[in-house]
C-alpha cells in the first residue's frame, strides 16, 4: 500500500508492506503510478503483451548499499534512470530479491520507448531526506521525491 503526501518543495510517498521485499516492490509500484501513463485497457497482469497486444519484455535492475535505506533509494533511482533516460516503460514488478551480499534485484515487465506508453511526470530522484525504514509486523518508510 502507498499514498502520496504533500511536502514543502517536493513530493513524498508513504509506503507500507508486510515485509522488506514487498516494501521495495511497493516503492517501485508507486513510481509507476506517478510517472507512467497506463493505457486505458491496461489490466495489472504479468502477461502484458497479451493484455495490450504489443510486445513486452522483462528487464532486471539492481542496487546495492550500506543499509536497507540506501538500497531502497538506489533501487528507486535506478528505476527512474531506466524510465527517463533509457526509455523503458515498466508496468509490472515481477520479482524483488535480495542476495547475501546486500544487493537487491528487481525484474520489471514493460515496453520500450517506441511504444505508445508515455511518461506523465518527471521525477529527478528519490532522496535520502529523513528516510528511515521501520520494520516489524508492518514495514513502513516515507520517501521524498525531488520533482
Amino acid at each position: 500500500m502507498f499514498h502520496f503526501v504533500e511536502h514543502k518543495a517536493d513530493l513524498a510517498v508513504e509506503l507500507e508492506a508486510k515485509d522488506k521485499a514487498e516494501l521495495f516492490k511497493t516503492a517501485l509500484e508507486a513510481l509507476i503510478e506517478l510517472i507512467i501513463e497506463k493505457p486505458e485497457d491496461f489490466e495489472n497482469t504479468t502477461d502484458l503483451s497479451e493484455n495490450l497486444r504489443i510486445s513486452s519484455h522483462t528487464i532486471s535492475i539492481a542496487a546495492s548499499g550500506f543499509d536497507d535505506e540506501e538500497r531502497l533509494i538506489s533501487l528507486m533511482n535506478e528505476f527512474l534512470y531506466l524510465c527517463q533516460v533509457k526509455g523503458f516503460r515498466p508496468l509490472y514488478i515481477n520479482n524483488i530479491k535480495f542476495d547475501d551480499k546486500g544487493n537487491v534485484m528487481a525484474d520489471l515487465s514493460g515496453f520500450s520507448v517506441d511504444s505508445d506508453i508515455k511518461l506523465i511526470r518527471e521525477i529527478k530522484a528519490a532522496t535520502y531526506h529523513d528516510v528511515k525504514i521501520e520494520s516489524g509486523e508492518v514495514w513502513r518508510v516515507k520517501v521524498v521525491l525531488d520533482v
